[in-house]
């Protein structure tokens, strides 16, 4: 899925247990012959992202 707020491929989203967040993968080289993966953290509302 392409992100609006990231503006890059984003997959994988997992939730943490008993959070009120979700960690996700983003693919800044998506559809090129070498992936470039970044993590992040979101808050369940989208207000807060913390790369990690």
């Amino acid at each position: 899925m392409r992100s609006p707020s990231f503006g890059e491929h984003v997959t994988s989203p997992v939730f943490f247990n008993n959070q009120d967040k979700l960690i996700v993968t983003v693919d800044k080289g998506f559809a090129t012959a070498e992936p470039d993966y970044d993590y992040w953290v979101i808050s369940a509302d989208g207000k807060e992202r913390e790369r990690i």
